[in-house]
């Protein structure tokens, strides 16, 4: 939805993109009378163009580095599994808009407790 995030994009802001859903964008509110920016990146960009190999390979192997060096980490992982009875708390969390990676909600069928302790243990690794 181009359009939308056009229409939320302050005076002067930017857009950054590292996908594009297909078809034409129609950049002119973006730029007038908006005077924003609009970034587009592409990581194939180079192997589709037969751009210098050599270089992709550099740039690889310099993030695998930062990810070995502990300067990247991944986020998108779970951080606590909520119970049923622990749903309000999972939702207020998700509208605070401060979590990271996936919020697991964990239903056990009654009387099965110890089902529940072990489903929570295995979604939150």
């Amino acid at each position: 939805n181009f359009d939308g995030v056009v229409d939320a994009t302050a005076p002067g802001g930017a857009i950054y993109a590292i996908t594009h859903g297909g078809g034409a964008l129609d950049a002119t509110k973006l730029f007038i009378p908006r005077r924003a920016s609009l970034h587009w990146g592409f990581m194939f960009a180079r192997p589709m163009l037969d751009w210098d190999a050599h270089k992709q390979h550099a740039l690889l192997n310099r993030v695998a580095q930062a990810y070995d060096d502990g300067e990247l980490a991944p986020i998108a992982a779970v951080t606590k599994a909520y119970s049923v009875d622990e749903l309000r708390a999972a939702h207020t969390l998700q509208e605070s808009g401060k979590s990271m990676g996936k919020i697991v909600l964990v239903v056990v069928p009654d009387g099965d407790a110890a089902a529940g302790g072990a489903a929570a243990a295995a979604a939150s690794k």
